[in-house]
């Protein structure tokens, strides 16, 4: 039941840290002349392009958040404040993993450990999906949980992206950011397909 999560997460984590890996070799050679500032130009529009290729590859699955919480009995009602309750986890999130990201003096390294901590929970949320607690289906909880590390981590990578931009120069962000849109429309397809083939649960 897992065939699309094991590709929009570990596999889009495991890319998503290939592609930063590519363009951070550079770092060394920032601003020292004219020729290796193209190079590192070039360098941050194809890396971080990759980066959000492959992020919202994984982040494509949220797209079926309802359609999940409805194929596990979940009234009109109740999904409604579950999506609530997710939506308002995803407001708090992001000064919290900010302060975490002042704290650890990086926006890669908190990125990199809120990305993987995410396909770690959207991976895993099926088998809440099969727990009860207390009589309550755990996908209830944990759906909301979830958000927590998701949404943020769009903001660390975002924030990431435009002051790598800022400090290189001439990279047009919108032009980084279409990549992302692109990934999350095709694969949006690609597992609608899988999902009325193997079930909604390979989607997860």
């Amino acid at each position: 039941f897992a065939v699309g999560q094991v590709f929009s997460h570990p596999f889009c984590v495991t890319m998503s840290l290939l592609s930063n890996v590519y363009f951070l070799r550079g770092r060394r050679i920032f601003l020292t002349n004219e020729p290796n500032l193209r190079a590192m130009q070039k360098r941050v529009r194809r890396g971080f392009s990759c980066m959000y290729g492959f992020h919202f590859t994984g982040m494509s699955a949220g797209a079926f958040n309802v359609l999940l919480l409805n194929s596990y009995g979940f009234s009109s009602a109740q999904v409604g404040l579950i999506i609530a309750a997710y939506s308002a986890v995803g407001i708090l999130a992001p000064p919290i993993w900010g302060y975490v990201a002042d704290r650890m003096g990086s926006m890669e390294k908190t990125y990199r450990l809120v990305f993987i901590l995410q396909g770690i929970l959207l991976f895993s949320l099926p088998f809440f999906g099969a727990m009860h607690w207390g009589g309550v289906c755990a996908l209830a909880f944990m759906l909301p949980v979830s958000n927590f590390v998701r949404t943020c981590s769009t903001n660390l990578l975002d924030a990431w992206v435009v002051k790598s931009i800022n400090q290189v120069g001439h990279v047009a962000f919108g032009v980084v950011l279409s990549w992302g849109s692109l990934t999350w429309t095709i694969t949006c397809l690609i597992l609608s397909a899988v999902s009325g083939v193997l079930g909604l649960s390979a989607v997860f």
